[in-house]
């Protein structure tokens, strides 16, 4: 009787087992600070949702965006942010139209702030004179 009991509770373990999924949008950087000239990927990252984003810079003097909108389908999309001079910038994705595969509206924007320091100078002070 105890091994049918185990089957039972078995059984209905494994065919009523529901995963669940939360809806929803994940972001990352390369980096959060990079140096003039140079570049950072920022990846938008979707989990059973469809829809557009907006990305905007808060100044685009110093990070400029490659692409201010994405479209995400359960999938991951990457634009290139390039640094032009020294400051910071918040980065600001944007679901502007955006839902989960079961209807729900996806909202809240998520913002990533950029620091974008000097070129490292490489100086040789140091003399090599014979006296």
């Amino acid at each position: 009787m105890n091994n049918l009991l185990f089957i039972y509770l078995w059984y209905n373990f494994i065919v009523l087992l529901n995963n669940v999924y939360a809806a929803g949008y994940t972001t990352s950087v390369t980096s959060t600070s990079v140096t003039v000239g140079g570049s950072i990927t920022l990846n938008v990252k979707g989990s059973d949702i469809a829809g557009k984003f907006t990305i905007t810079t808060s100044d685009s003097s110093i990070i400029s965006v490659s692409t201010s909108n994405i479209w995400i389908d359960n999938n991951t999309q990457s634009i290139t942010l390039k640094t032009k001079k020294i400051g910071a910038a918040t980065i600001t994705i944007i679901p502007t139209d955006v839902t989960s595969y079961s209807g729900e509206s996806i909202t809240g924007n998520k913002t990533i702030k950029i620091t974008v320091k000097a070129k490292q100078t490489n100086s040789n002070s140091g003399s090599s004179g014979n006296n």
